[in-house]
Protein backbone atom coordinates (compact mmCIF):
# COMPACT_ATOMS: atom_id res chain seq x y z
CA UNK A 1 0.00 0.00 0.00
CA UNK A 2 2.91 2.44 -0.69
CA UNK A 3 0.39 4.38 -3.34
CA UNK A 4 -1.71 4.88 -0.53
CA UNK A 5 0.07 8.27 0.64
CA UNK A 6 0.36 9.50 -2.96
CA UNK A 7 -3.50 9.34 -3.63
CA UNK A 8 -5.48 12.56 -3.57
CA UNK A 9 -7.82 13.16 -1.23
CA UNK A 10 -10.87 12.96 -3.90
CA UNK A 11 -9.57 9.67 -5.19
CA UNK A 12 -8.81 7.98 -1.29
CA UNK A 13 -12.53 9.01 -0.81
CA UNK A 14 -13.30 7.21 -4.40
CA UNK A 15 -11.63 4.07 -3.24
CA UNK A 16 -13.11 3.88 0.01
CA UNK A 17 -16.54 4.36 -1.30
CA UNK A 18 -15.92 1.82 -3.92
CA UNK A 19 -14.49 -1.17 -1.48
CA UNK A 20 -17.99 -0.45 0.79
CA UNK A 21 -19.99 -0.98 -2.13
CA UNK A 22 -17.87 -4.07 -3.44
CA UNK A 23 -18.40 -5.50 0.19
CA UNK A 24 -21.86 -4.64 0.52
CA UNK A 25 -22.74 -6.32 -2.80
CA UNK A 26 -20.74 -9.28 -1.82
CA UNK A 27 -22.58 -9.80 1.33
CA UNK A 28 -25.66 -9.42 -0.54
CA UNK A 29 -24.74 -11.96 -2.98
CA UNK A 30 -23.65 -14.07 -0.43
CA UNK A 31 -26.82 -13.76 1.37
CA UNK A 32 -29.47 -14.03 -1.20
CA UNK A 33 -27.53 -17.41 -2.27
CA UNK A 34 -27.76 -19.01 0.72
CA UNK A 35 -31.51 -18.15 1.15
CA UNK A 36 -31.76 -19.82 -2.24
CA UNK A 37 -30.01 -23.18 -1.21
CA UNK A 38 -31.85 -22.60 2.14
CA UNK A 39 -35.10 -22.73 -0.21
CA UNK A 40 -34.67 -25.12 -2.42
CA UNK A 41 -33.92 -27.64 0.18
CA UNK A 42 -37.35 -27.03 1.87
CA UNK A 43 -38.98 -26.75 -1.06
CA UNK A 44 -37.40 -30.23 -2.10
CA UNK A 45 -38.39 -31.98 1.48
CA UNK A 46 -42.12 -30.44 0.77
CA UNK A 47 -42.02 -31.81 -2.48
CA UNK A 48 -41.24 -35.47 -1.43
CA UNK A 49 -43.34 -35.37 1.58
CA UNK A 50 -46.38 -34.92 -0.35
CA UNK A 51 -44.91 -37.61 -2.79
CA UNK A 52 -44.85 -39.90 -0.15
CA UNK A 53 -48.50 -39.20 1.49
CA UNK A 54 -49.86 -39.82 -2.05
CA UNK A 55 -48.18 -42.91 -2.65
CA UNK A 56 -48.80 -43.91 1.10
CA UNK A 57 -52.44 -43.42 -0.03
CA UNK A 58 -53.11 -45.36 -3.02
CA UNK A 59 -50.62 -48.15 -1.12
CA UNK A 60 -52.75 -48.45 2.17
CA UNK A 61 -55.57 -49.94 0.48
CA UNK A 62 -53.94 -52.64 -1.20
CA UNK A 63 -51.86 -53.57 1.89
CA UNK A 64 -54.66 -53.54 4.28
CA UNK A 65 -56.91 -55.88 2.33
CA UNK A 66 -53.79 -57.70 1.16
CA UNK A 67 -54.60 -57.19 -2.81
CA UNK A 68 -51.51 -58.30 -4.84
CA UNK A 69 -52.64 -56.13 -7.85
CA UNK A 70 -54.47 -52.58 -6.43
CA UNK A 71 -54.01 -50.80 -9.97
CA UNK A 72 -57.53 -50.45 -11.39
CA UNK A 73 -57.51 -48.09 -14.47
CA UNK A 74 -56.47 -48.14 -18.10
CA UNK A 75 -52.85 -48.48 -16.98
CA UNK A 76 -53.21 -51.41 -15.18
CA UNK A 77 -51.94 -53.72 -17.36
CA UNK A 78 -48.53 -52.43 -17.09
CA UNK A 79 -48.24 -52.44 -13.64
CA UNK A 80 -46.75 -55.25 -11.78
CA UNK A 81 -48.46 -56.75 -8.70
CA UNK A 82 -46.64 -56.16 -4.84
CA UNK A 83 -43.97 -57.92 -4.05
CA UNK A 84 -43.40 -59.65 -8.12
CA UNK A 85 -40.65 -60.06 -9.98
CA UNK A 86 -40.38 -58.36 -13.27
CA UNK A 87 -41.92 -60.28 -15.48
CA UNK A 88 -40.72 -60.99 -19.50
CA UNK A 89 -41.85 -57.88 -21.68
CA UNK A 90 -42.19 -60.38 -24.78
CA UNK A 91 -45.69 -60.70 -25.82
CA UNK A 92 -46.74 -63.88 -27.11
CA UNK A 93 -49.88 -63.45 -29.70
CA UNK A 94 -52.47 -66.61 -29.51
CA UNK A 95 -54.08 -67.45 -31.98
Amino acid sequence: MKFLPRLTLAHKLILTMMATSSTALLVACILFLSYDVITLRHNIADHLDTLADITGGNVAAALTYNDPCPASGPSARHRQPLGARPRNRVRRHHA
